[in-house]
């Protein structure tokens, strides 16, 4: 995130280490923005792979998630994707502050 009113943002940097800084980046991105009450957008297929990989690591049980996720927490089938991805990651999506 940026000074001057940048929202935060989860981008593709290009290259293996480009997506791997920006997966770290929007992660840290989305903490802050949610800290300081500022909207977060993530482009939909960016949302679409984490959700895959983060339902794919819950499905394979604590062993898997351990020293990497939480415990899921639940979200609606419903919510949007990013919050389920969220929930399976252990975090919760409602969280602000």
């Amino acid at each position: 995130m940026g000074g001057g009113g940048h929202r935060g943002r989860c981008d593709d940097a290009g290259g293996r280490d480009g997506r791997r800084r920006a997966r770290r980046a929007g992660a840290a991105r989305l903490g802050l923005a949610r800290a300081t009450g500022q909207p977060f957008d993530c482009d939909p297929v960016h949302v679409e792979a984490v959700l895959g990989f983060t339902t794919a690591i819950a499905g394979a049980g604590p062993e898997a998630r351990e020293g990497l996720f939480g415990v899921p927490v639940g979200v609606p089938t419903n919510a949007p994707a990013l919050d389920r991805a969220l929930g399976l990651a252990g975090r919760d999506p409602a969280w602000t502050r």
